[in-house]
């Protein structure tokens, strides 16, 4: 019953994948 954890790291979890996104957007239009 370790499901629900903190919604605060899932929060940041997403950001990550957002982040990390963008950056490999940016990095490809750079390129």
């Amino acid at each position: 019953m370790r499901q629900q954890g903190c919604p605060g790291l899932d929060n940041v979890r997403l950001a990550l994948l957002e982040t990390n996104g963008h950056i490999t957007i940016l990095t490809t239009k750079d390129g």
